[in-house]
């Protein structure tokens, strides 16, 4: 059971990045045993803090000026 809940928070998450990432990238996200106690907003931070690490996001300024998808 709490390997769904990570999945679920981890797709949940993702979801609001997906249009922002950089084209022709796969992300592969792998839950690790210190997320079962996750909240939904650490999970967010998280995976903000690896994509930007990875560079897959643009510019936090322009990411906010995007129109919602």
């Amino acid at each position: 059971m709490r390997r769904n809940r990570a999945k679920r928070l981890l797709r949940s998450a993702l979801q609001q990045y997906l249009p922002a990432i950089q084209p022709g990238w796969d992300v592969v996200l792998i839950a690790r045993q210190r997320m079962a106690g996750a909240t939904f907003q650490q999970t967010v931070n998280a995976l903000a803090a690896l994509l930007d690490r990875a560079s897959l996001l643009p510019e936090v300024d322009d990411f906010n000026r995007q129109e919602p998808g």
